[in-house]
């Protein structure tokens, strides 16, 4: 088939991806795709050429993330980059608004010539990430880089007021929570417990498919991470050991 057609067909494939797709000849762009162009505000893989001389040159030099000054001498960045381990092949590139975003970057050799590059937008996962690391969050910590990335996807962050209720007692448990930032008072008849960060709550109502056994309300303005019925489902049948640890702090809660 005529390379051109071929281009075009592909074109028109990867025009729908919110994703970055670029396919490059050797290490030059041949062609991008609209979400890439419209990152960069750009028309073409012209005026992009035009902007960057070097296409590393749009990496943004973090020192935790991947860039030019982290490619060995001799090897292009294409090949550097396929080297690390997954949770390092992240790069950052900057919106013509200023605006910083993290991608995980994937990469496809069809042959010696051509090289498919993906650039997935991570921005969001990223900083629940951190959020998750400054919380020390024991029950996701011994996890590996895929496994919480997997997780962080199904995580729906929350925002709680000073004494706003978060859960009631006897209402139907249809998530959890973790605890990234303040502090909560689960509390019934029986019980008076607070909870920090790192601290996860409402497992109770998941394990025993009962309501829930206490009210959870705000201490102080409060950020959490809410993980629905069926997220939690779906994780633990392939996390079994994670369902061990949650089952303990639920058994000793009990």
């Amino acid at each position: 088939m005529d390379k051109i057609l071929s281009l075009s067909i592909m074109q028109n494939m990867i025009d729908s991806e919110d994703d970055f797709i670029l396919l490059f000849e050797d290490t030059k762009i041949i062609l991008a795709n609209r979400s890439f162009f419209k990152f960069f505000g750009e028309t073409s893989v012209e005026d992009f050429n035009a902007s960057f001389e070097d296409f590393t040159d749009c990496f943004i030099p973090h020192p935790h993330y991947f860039n030019k000054t982290k490619i060995p001498e001799g090897m292009t960045w294409m090949d550097a980059i396929s080297k690390l381990d997954e949770k390092d092949k992240i790069v950052s590139l900057i919106t013509t608004n200023f605006e910083p975003h993290a991608f995980l970057v994937t990469i496809t050799k069809h042959n010696e010539q051509y090289t498919g590059v993906r650039f997935i937008d991570i921005t969001n996962a990223l900083i629940k990430k951190i959020m998750i690391d400054n919380a020390h969050i024991p029950l996701l910590s011994h996890l590996e880089f895929g496994d919480v990335a997997n997780i962080i996807q199904l995580l729906h962050l929350k925002h709680y007021k000073k004494d706003d209720v978060i859960v009631h007692e006897g209402s139907q448990g249809d998530s959890m929570f973790f605890i990234v930032d303040g502090n909560v008072l689960v509390h019934n008849k029986n019980i008076h417990v607070q909870l920090k960060e790192g601290d996860f709550f409402g497992e109770i109502a998941l394990l025993k498919n009962t309501p829930r056994t206490a009210t959870v309300t705000a201490l102080k303005d409060c950020k959490v991470f809410k993980l629905t019925a069926d997220d939690f489902q779906n994780i633990i049948k392939t996390k079994p050991d994670l369902l061990k640890e949650i089952e303990k702090v639920a058994s000793s809660r009990l």
